[in-house]
C-alpha cells in the first residue's frame, strides 16, 4: 500500500476534523482558499480515514434507507402505491 494510503487511514481525529471543515469551507483554518488539487487529496484522505475509522452510515455520503418523507407519510397513514 502506498504512503499516502496508509498516513490517511490514520489521521488524528483533529486533522479529520480539519480537513472535514476545509472541505466544506472552501478554506483553510488561516482563511487560504483550497485550490482544486488541495480539495481533491483532502477529499481522498477523508474518504479513506472514514472508510477504516467509521462505522457504515457516518461516513461522507452515506444515506439512509428512507427518505425523511417516507417516515412522515407512514406515520399518517399513507403510502405511496
Amino acid at each position: 500500500m502506498n504512503e499516502f494510503y496508509e498516513k490517511s487511514r490514520r489521521l488524528s481525529p483533529d486533522i479529520y476534523r480539519r480537513f472535514t471543515t476545509a472541505i466544506e469551507l472552501g478554506k483553510w483554518p488561516d482563511g487560504k482558499e483550497l485550490t482544486d488539487e488541495q480539495k481533491t487529496t483532502v477529499m481522498e484522505a477523508v474518504i479513506i480515514y472514514e472508510s477504516a475509522s467509521l462505522p457504515d452510515g457516518m461516513r461522507t455520503g452515506d444515506v439512509k434507507d428512507k427518505c425523511r418523507g417516507d417516515s412522515e407519510a407512514e406515520s399518517k397513514g399513507l403510502r405511496w402505491q
